[in-house]
């Protein structure tokens, strides 16, 4: 739910108010961002980093996708993209200022190939450094009186064979491994997606999301000890 009286610093991007227990959020896509640099967007270990000294969550989310795919994509496909929760707006510029910082040095190391994809890179850098805060909003939990931060880990095996047993995998004998994660560190741990078998309450169907082990707790430390058991586990 959106804080109605928001702060309208451009005509496309608005930052929310904020009470306490909430967090700031924003997503930056960066599909089109030189392949070096999505490698080390999107590493655990780098998102890690960016956690432990700015206090931002970051996790990887959609799938890359070529221009082609971009255009026809369905409403329930994103392009590849981070998304940050952090408990102030300062987090969330710091953690902005690091992805574009990568996206920039990668971008200089192609200065010599010719990219058909820079002129939108350099763009989208430009637009993030003006609006330092892009797409900031205000997450807050259904919960009544309760505020949970949410993230997903994308498992990363859409082209494994039919054959292989991807949801037994991450679940576990009967359901051990999600249920350890659980007991560990205090967290919702649900396996979403396609191929999950997990019903949206909703649409009474699976998420068209690729499979993914999704995550929500009351606290930022405690999300990341999630977090962390669950890439270590997908790995």
């Amino acid at each position: 739910m959106l804080v109605a009286n928001s702060v309208c610093l451009n005509p496309t991007f608005f930052v929310t108010g904020r009470s306490s227990g909430d967090l700031f959020t924003t997503e930056v896509e960066i599909n089109d961002a030189p392949l070096p640099a999505r490698n080390v967007l999107t590493k655990g270990i780098f998102q890690e980093e960016i956690c432990r000294s700015t206090r931002a969550v970051m996790s990887t989310r959609g799938r890359y996708m070529s221009a082609a795919e971009k255009m026809n994509a369905s409403s329930g496909d994103r392009a590849l993209y981070l998304h940050i929760q952090a408990p102030t707006v300062d987090a969330v510029e710091k953690a902005l200022a690091r992805i574009n910082m990568v996206i920039r040095e990668h971008t200089k190391e192609d200065a010599n190939f010719t990219d058909p994809t820079a002129e939108l890179v350099q763009q989208q850098i430009a637009e993030s450094n003006a609006m330092a805060a892009a797409a900031i909003t205000l997450l807050t939990a259904q919960a009544a009186g309760h505020h949970y931060i949410q993230d997903k880990i994308f498992v990363g095996l859409e082209h494994a064979p039919v054959t292989y047993p991807v949801r037994e995998k991450i679940l576990g004998p009967g359901s051990t491994y999600i249920d350890h994660i659980k007991t560990t560190t205090g967290a919702n741990v649900t396996l979403r997606g396609k191929g999950s078998g997990f019903l949206d309450p909703n649409s009474g169907r699976e998420a068209f999301e690729p499979l993914h082990i999704h995550i929500t707790h009351p606290t930022l430390e405690g999300l990341q000890a999630a977090k962390s058991l669950a890439i270590s586990l997908i790995q």
